[in-house]
């Protein structure tokens, strides 16, 4: 159900007809939900269409905080799909406004702001600007970046530390496109080691590192490697049984092999009482189902690809559930 604070915002909408601002985030929330999942956005989509409205951008293609319109929609145009493509927009540092610093700002200050802040690098721009959330994109023209490599490049050549950032700045910087797919952004990320990222206006919006490419990928492989892993280890135990033990559980459907199980029959097989004895491991039958339960909730959320990632808590039940499984391994006989 609709907060009380969401319907009297549709109303508006409604009765205006001028759209209002929101974002993601606040219209999961305001649906009951937190994440943007295959279920919570089936529900958000059906509520949407039932009133008649629409977001602009989909509320699915960009970053959870981003702010975007929900408003009428227009019968005369095409729904707005989800984007299938991953893109810049997608992530955080995309849309964190970048700290930039003008030419003439003395070094002393731009090296303390990098140790600080723990930068690698910072744009240089016609204007000084600190990051925090209320900064605004960058309409100034980017002149260039500072790094500690430019920094140590300069010192070295004329033997002196550079007084201004001027001195040490580097003039070629890639700039990309929000809507840029991440997977053409990862090359220029690598060879430059960041690249700054520019919104619908050519404002600069964000800066993308290749720190944060890593992340990016490193939260999107690790609840699949944990899943393989899983599933790896519980065919593993099924060993212990026959097909033919197998397939009388799940006689709608005969398996050639263990290898064509889904997780849901691994559950069906292994909680059956008499398979459970065969497989001879010294557990608790009941938490071991219900254990398994929770990975499948969890393994079906990941692979419907919710755009925000798996929950912290998430990834902290496979890791968790990794190690039992691999664990009840060891306590099968």
């Amino acid at each position: 159900m609709a907060s009380t604070g969401f319907e009297t915002k549709i109303e508006n909408i409604k009765k205006n007809s001028a759209a209002e601002s929101i974002t993601p985030r606040e219209l999961l929330n305001a649906l009951g939900f937190e994440r943007r999942t295959k279920n919570n956005c089936a529900y958000v989509d059906n509520y949407l269409k039932a009133n008649g409205l629409e977001t602009e951008p989909n509320y699915n293609d960009v970053w959870i905080d981003a702010t975007i319109s929900l408003k009428i929609k227009d019968n005369a145009k095409n729904k707005v799909e989800s984007d299938p493509v991953r893109r810049l927009r997608l992530l955080k540092a995309a849309n964190t406004v970048p700290m930039v610093l003008s030419p003439d700002t003395e070094l002393t200050k731009a090296i303390t702001l990098m140790h600080c802040h723990d930068f690698s690098q910072i744009p240089i721009a016609n204007v000084n600007q600190l990051s925090d959330s209320q900064a605004q994109p960058i309409r100034g023209g980017i002149k260039g970046y500072i790094s500690w490599e430019s920094i140590a490049n300069v010192a070295y050549k004329d033997q002196a530390i550079p007084k201004v950032v001027s001195e040490c700045m580097v003039c070629e910087v890639t700039i990309l496109p929000a809507d840029t797919p991440i997977l053409k952004a990862i090359k220029p990320i690598i060879e430059h080691n960041f690249i700054l990222v520019k919104d619908a206006t050519n404002a600069i919006c964000g800066i993308v590192t290749i720190s944060d490419v890593w992340e990016e990928i490193g939260r999107v492989a690790e609840p699949f490697i944990l899943i393989e892993e899983i599933e790896k280890n519980i065919r593993h135990l099924l060993r212990a049984l026959s097909l033919t033990d197998i397939n009388a559980v799940i006689s709608d459907n005969p398996l050639a092999s263990i290898d064509d199980m889904t997780f849901g029959e691994y559950i069906r097989v292994m909680e059956n009482e008499s398979n459970w004895e065969k497989l001879n491991i010294r557990a608790d039958r009941v938490l071991v189902k219900e254990t398994l339960d929770e990975i499948r909730e969890i393994r079906n959320n990941i692979m419907h690809f919710d755009p925000d990632g798996t929950k912290s808590e998430d990834y902290e039940k496979l890791r968790k559930a990794s190690r039992f499984v691999e664990k009840l391994c060891e306590l099968q006989h």
